[in-house]
């Protein structure tokens, strides 16, 4: 049997509870969570519904001749028409410096630029080295570039996510801070190995 002094603490440590309970859970979701009221979701590119199977790409790295394949890879794609100018440049840069932000998971994701012409990249070898290319010469242009237009409200200067099983899943605005396709992809790999 309880004694009255014990059950007036109980009671007390309840009352207390019922107070600070709610106001820890909000400080937790907060600081320690992704849960955002009135947020469509903690992604930061628009997701593309239903994924869009790309397959088994084969591209060639920047200076090399040698085909490789993205099979289990992350890569972010993008798209330049005619000749790689300071946008291009900045794209490259971006995506390179978004590929060694993620760390140690850095060998699980790749970046691909997709040309509808070729070019002398003798220039880019140093500065982008490995940058992976697919052009109007590769097995996987014309199948790239087709389903890249089909995706809804198609933008040639944006950013695109293919995933570890070869399927478009989000698409990034061309002004989408870095920070956050690298959390996206962090998260992503993080989920989906």
């Amino acid at each position: 049997m309880i004694s009255q002094q014990n059950k007036g603490r109980l009671v007390l440590v309840t009352i207390a509870l019922m107070f600070f309970l709610p106001i820890l859970l909000a400080w937790f979701l907060n600081f320690y969570s992704d849960f955002k009221r009135d947020a469509q979701g903690i992604h930061h590119g628009e997701l593309i519904v239903p994924p869009l199977p790309l397959g088994d790409l084969k591209v060639t790295a920047i200076g090399g001749s040698e085909i490789l394949s993205l099979e289990k890879k992350w890569t972010l794609i993008f798209l330049v028409s005619d000749q790689c100018d300071l946008a291009c440049e900045d794209k490259l840069y971006q995506l390179r410096q978004i590929r060694l932000a993620v760390g140690k998971d850095r060998e699980k994701v790749e970046r691909v630029l997709v040309v509808d012409n070729e070019l002398d990249w003798s220039d880019y070898e140093n500065s982008f080295k490995n940058q992976k290319v697919i052009d109007k010469g590769s097995s996987s242009y014309e199948s790239i570039t087709k389903n890249l237009k089909s995706v809804k409200n198609f933008d040639s200067n944006a950013i695109y996510l293919m995933d570890a099983y070869g399927s478009l899943i989000m698409k990034y605005a061309y002004k989408t801070a870095p920070k956050g396709i690298i959390k996206d992809i962090e998260r992503l790999i993080r989920v989906a190995p």
